[in-house]
């Protein structure tokens, strides 16, 4: 909910979650 809710106030926390998820599972960057 607060990721969805980031995404309508701030277009970039889309990105810092991008960012987030690659630092704790960084295997999604890897096919």
């Amino acid at each position: 909910i607060t990721i969805q809710r980031t995404e309508q106030n701030n277009p970039l926390g889309l990105e810092v979650q991008l960012h987030i998820m690659e630092a704790v599972c960084p295997s999604l960057s890897e096919p």
